[in-house]
């Protein structure tokens, strides 16, 4: 085989677009609610979407939690009022137990999902007194897909992680707010770093082994102690377009 169909072939078969496709089932009842999580989906204006479904890597990761029982789903925002719940009908779908879906938002309408089997939460996630509540109960999964303020996706990050069970998955969606054109609408004002920051510091604690390494870390990247304990209980993280998919250890 020559240097070029060789060159051809390797591409053709490491491209992870590719390698994601087999997962489908996920994204197919992602365009059936409606989630912009999904390949393809209905915005306010009635127009139609496609886009990179988040869906198919997620369901990577998610798959092998379809028969788990109990299985304890969080997600952090129920979506705007116009298409309220679309990502947990999906979740509710491909899930086999749907007993312990619970979905937590700011907005009062979200009690109205309760009508449809849904535990709902309503609270501010800047609000320390509220994200302890629902670090009471132990998950197997949390996805934040809320206000996306760097502050409330750090916060939340540091409360519900040490609540997500060994093997959970923990995914913050919408990172695309950490970069510069977003940072006079998400930063609120606030002298922090941004998410993408925090988690590259995290993913420094996660890659190395020597513990000497923590204090390097540690003032590089202004993490307490309790950051570089929590980034101890980290088995992986991926990165992917718009969201960090975080596995507990």
């Amino acid at each position: 085989m020559g240097p070029k169909k060789w060159m051809k072939k390797v591409q053709g078969e490491t491209r992870m677009a590719e390698f994601f496709k087999k997962f489908k089932e996920l994204d197919i009842f992602g365009v059936k609610h409606n989630t912009n999580k999904s390949s393809r989906w209905r915005k306010p204006d009635g127009a139609m979407e496609d886009k990179m479904t988040l869906l198919d890597r997620y369901e990577f990761f998610l798959r092998e939690k379809r028969t788990k029982v109990p299985f304890t789903l969080l997600e952090l925002g129920a979506g705007p009022d116009h298409n309220i719940g679309a990502s947990m009908r999906c979740w509710k779908e491909y899930f086999k137990d749907t007993s312990n879906l619970h979905v937590a938002d700011i907005n009062t309408n979200v009690a109205k999902l309760q009508a449809e089997g849904f535990k709902t939460h309503v609270g501010d996630l800047g609000d320390v007194g509220f994200l302890q509540q629902l670090a009471a109960m132990p998950w197997d999964f949390v996805l934040d897909d809320a206000s996306h303020l760097w502050h409330h996706q750090i916060i939340g990050f540091r409360r519900l992680f040490p609540a997500v069970k060994p093997g959970g998955i923990y995914i913050l969606e919408d990172l695309c707010t950490s970069f510069g054109h977003f940072r006079p609408v998400y930063n609120m004002s606030l002298d922090q770093k941004d998410t993408v920051f925090y988690l590259l510091a995290m993913t420094r604690v996660v890659a190395s082994t020597n513990l000497t390494d923590n204090e390097n870390i540690r003032s590089v990247y202004n993490l307490t102690d309790t950051d570089i304990a929590l980034g101890r209980t980290i088995d992986m993280m991926a990165w992917i377009g718009n969201a960090c998919i975080i596995v507990k250890k």
